[in-house]
């Protein structure tokens, strides 16, 4: 593969040796007079001669057909499938109170090995890095709870607070200085019910039932289940007070704070009338994402020879593609020297039939191409335009993937500060970086290509709508289109969010993540909103006009248990036995990289006890398995030899413990 493009692959895996051997094992048969066989012998020399002439010739005949098929696709414009970068969120570590602003594109990696580099990551923007210092929760009583520790410092443990039914409760982030920039509050807040809703307030006086209330830049509601950031940008008239100033009492003696600061404020309002359940799990204003993409400056492409339709490559590819950008490109810039001044030339992604600084570019191969106006022919004058002879082309900026899989990285690990900012003193990525893929396979992009004849343009049948979100990104691992079902049908009981009456188009994917026993999370891998946007925006554009897309959805994981009496051979540790069973069980239940080709589970595929017998009688120490039964997590119905899995249900592994993989070890016992 050279920057994006297919290259043939050999077909022909016979060498001149294994002809040559043929040759000899046929001498006894055809001429059983002839002994000698060594390599003096002139006829020996013969066939040696011959056996190299026609591993010339098969392996240029061979690669043919192979050859023109490879042709045929680059000729349509198919393109192996880009790799996407992994992304992270970074924490940034600062000294003091006062704000430390980290421009985007800062630069942060993981710590380097031996020969081998770090995995460079950069910030996606700007972030404004200021440290909460107290964080309290003030109940109606005015008595305040110090949850600093708990959710600000550690976090150690999760808190828990209740919101009585149409109450509201405060929630108070202190900062020791006061910021005029936009901040960027980072917040777990899992309030299991859409009732509880916030509003925001500063401290401008001591009361803080009269502080001024603010719209945050980004707002949204404190229904969910996982990091969310919030932009906002405090008013003026921000003073600080502490706890006394406002008559608050701390609830134990341990919670006093005598801390004069500025105060944010989050009322969490209840507008049920039952009590709620706040759950909080984190608080951090300075975390920002960060995407494992390299931004290049001042790379000079060549010079212009004057002539039609040139063609410059850029020396990293492939280029970075914003999705959910208007201009995927935007990043792009390139620019052409004229007459002693560098002037930016505009991406088009085909060429107008007028004298235009225009360029067009392959983001895969990381081709600049220009035009060939002037033609010299009045009736055809050209597209585009041609670059002066001998002026200069350089791209003043891009962006391009650094990492494919490999960017998938643990949490703690990117903790190197590539680009210094003065006032921070660590890095860190609480959790493992996602969303890194590898390139598309050759066999996949050889089989896309009577896809992209049939239907390269549109989507009608659910066949096509699979096709497409694959082509979507490789980030997809696996895709399902669900048909249209009746009013009548279960189904529906069980997945309100799917409308299947004809003309909805309900599409399932999951992300391309694979398995680490260390992440809990990726035995279920969850779709980003960036990965919801992209498959969603690509298929928009190709669905007909009468069909509706309902967002693309997760599957519905299905978790298996696995009960199973094992007999070892005499001698053996049954208890790491048992351990390696539980881990090669978990890792084939894994949804994208189990099964038995490893290439993970197709959604609303069945598992049948066949399926595990074949992990188990694999492994060396097994003498015979006497008992085996599966389940799905929580069914009531017994266990037995089928786990049936609907058409939106996806099987994965259950987290790893001995409930869930009910391994007995027994030992063989030797004959008398």
């Amino acid at each position: 593969m050279a920057k994006g493009r297919l290259v043939p692959p050999n077909l022909d895996d016979r060498t001149w040796q294994k002809i040559v051997d043929e040759a000899k094992s046929l001498i006894p048969k055809y001429a059983p007079e002839w002994t000698d066989h060594n390599p003096s012998d002139l006829g020996i020399t013969l066939i040696e001669l011959f056996a190299w002439l026609s591993e010339q010739t098969i392996y240029r005949l061979n690669r043919v057909p192979d050859r023109n098929y490879i042709k045929f696709l680059d000729l349509i414009g198919v393109r192996r499938g880009a790799p996407t970068p992994a992304r992270a969120d970074i924490t940034f570590k600062i000294a003091g109170d006062a704000v430390v602003t980290v421009p985007p594109a800062t630069q942060v990696s993981t710590i380097p090995s031996g020969a081998e580099d770090g995995i460079i990551f950069e910030t996606e923007k700007e972030l404004n890095a200021v440290n909460i210092k107290k964080c309290l929760f003030l109940n109606e009583l005015n008595k305040y709870s110090d949850l600093t520790r708990k959710l600000v410092e550690g976090p150690l443990a999760t808190a828990d607070l209740s919101v009585p039914g149409s109450k509201a409760r405060l929630l108070l982030l202190g900062i020791g200085a006061p910021a005029t920039q936009t901040l960027s509050l980072t917040l777990m807040i899992n309030t299991q019910s859409a009732s509880v809703l916030p509003r925001w307030v500063s401290s401008t006086t001591n009361q803080p039932n009269t502080w001024q209330e603010f719209e945050p830049d980004t707002h949204r509601n404190f229904a969910f289940e996982k990091s969310d950031t919030i932009d906002l940008r405090v008013p003026v008239g921000w003073i600080q007070s502490k706890p006394a100033d406002w008559g608050a009492t701390p609830a134990q003696n341990e919670d006093s704070v005598a801390d004069s600061l500025y105060w944010i404020g989050i009322f969490l309002r209840n507008t049920d009338t039952a009590a709620k359940q706040v759950r909080i799990d984190r608080i951090a204003a300075n975390i920002v994402p960060a995407i494992n993409v390299i931004t290049v400056n001042e790379e000079i492409l060549g010079v212009s020879n004057g002539k039609a339709f040139q063609v410059f490559s850029l020396k990293n590819t492939p280029l970075y593609q914003e999705v959910q950008a208007a201009d995927p490109l935007r990043h792009l810039v390139i620019a052409v020297k004229t007459g002693g001044s560098w002037n930016t030339w505009q991406r088009v992604d085909e060429f107008a039939q007028e004298n235009a600084a225009h360029y067009m570019c392959d983001p895969i191969t990381g081709e600049i191409s220009f035009g060939n106006y002037p033609t010299g022919d009045q009736d055809n004058p050209g597209y585009g335009s041609i670059p002066d002879n001998g002026s200069q082309i350089k791209a003043v900026t891009y962006r391009y993937v650094a990492g494919e899989s490999n960017g998938n990285v643990p949490a703690n690990t990117i903790v190197i500060q590539r680009t210094p900012v003065a006032g921070v003193t660590a890095v860190c990525n609480e959790q493992a970086a996602i969303g890194g893929s590898d390139w598309e396979s050759v066999d996949d992009t050889k089989r896309r290509g009577p896809q992209i004849i049939k239907n390269r343009d549109r989507a009608v049948t659910v066949e096509d709508y699979e096709y497409h979100a694959q082509q979507a990104t490789t980030d997809v691992a696996k895709v399902r289109c669900l048909p249209p079902k009746k009013l009548t049908e279960t189904t529906w009981a069980v997945t309100p969010s799917f409308v299947r009456t004809p003309g909805m188009v309900n599409v399932i994917i999951v992300p391309n993540i694979p398995n680490d026993p260390n992440d809990p999370h990726s035995r279920q891998p969850e779709l980003s909103d960036e990965l919801i946007e992209e498959v969603k925006k690509y298929l928009d554009e190709r669905r007909t006009i009468t069909s509706i897309l309902n967002l693309p959805w997760p599957p519905f994981y299905v978790e298996i248990k696995v009960q199973a009496k094992v007999y070892v051979k005499p001698g053996q540790d049954t208890t790491f036995i048992k351990q390696q069973i539980q881990k090669r069980l978990f890792a084939y239940l894994h949804p994208v990289s189990g099964g038995p080709e490893k290439k993970g589970w197709n959604i609303g595929q069945d598992l049948y006890v066949p399926d595990i017998f074949s992990v188990l009688e694999t492994m060396p120490d097994i003498s015979y398995i006497d008992e085996l039964k599966i389940e799905r997590t929580g069914n009531t119905t017994a266990s037995g030899v089928r786990v049936r899995i609907e058409d939106y249900e996806l099987i994965c592994a259950s987290e790893l413990s001995d409930s869930n993989y009910a391994i007995t070890i027994e030992k063989e016992e030797l004959e008398p």
